[in-house]
């Protein structure tokens, strides 16, 4: 990531893992302020996005659905790490692709993110994605300080069900 000039693609569910790490934040801040386009795609969106949210020349979006591998992309290098199912408390195997050729592995994994950047994600929207991620946490954490008054009524007692939590997608225009 260090030696990236160009672009650096990355794609995961989280992305936690990477964007957490002390410098990381930073070092894409700096990368994209030197004019390296720097492209971030998420299924689940959180906090740990904040730092890098309204930084000049970094583009997040938000993903439709799952991603079943983690892609980190820089200049002509491609960090592949496939995630395969039911072996979740074991890390996915790795595969460093280079560009050799044209029309190789290494530009159908960039057709593919390229694909799922412009078809299969939105803008992410930090009012409704990252407050999404406060709602889950409000639900893990039954002593926060907010109240919901239908939890202290008999379930004879209420008139209407509670309110669904807003839904993610679709968020299109009509």
């Amino acid at each position: 990531m260090r030696d990236a000039t160009d672009r650096i693609e990355l794609l995961s569910d989280t992305l936690i893992p990477i964007l957490a790490t002390p410098g990381v934040p930073e070092l894409l801040a700096a990368k994209a302020s030197h004019g390296c386009q720097v492209r971030i795609l998420v299924y689940q969106p959180g906090r740990h996005l904040a730092p890098l949210l309204d930084q000049p020349g970094i583009h997040i979006r938000v993903l439709e659905a799952p991603a079943h591998h983690t892609i980190h992309r820089f200049d002509e290098q491609l960090l592949l790490i496939l995630h395969l199912l039911d072996e979740d408390d074991q890390p996915g195997p790795l595969l460093h692709l280079r560009r050799a050729s044209q029309d190789g592995l290494f530009d159908r994994f960039d057709e593919h993110y390229h694909h799922l950047w412009e078809e299969v994600s939105q803008p992410l929207d930090p009012d409704l994605d990252l407050a999404l991620d406060e709602d889950e946490d409000e639900a893990e954490n039954p002593e926060s300080d907010q109240r919901h008054p239908a939890a202290d009524q008999p379930a004879a007692d209420r008139s209407e069900p509670p309110a669904p939590s807003p839904r993610r997608w679709p968020r299109r225009p009509t």
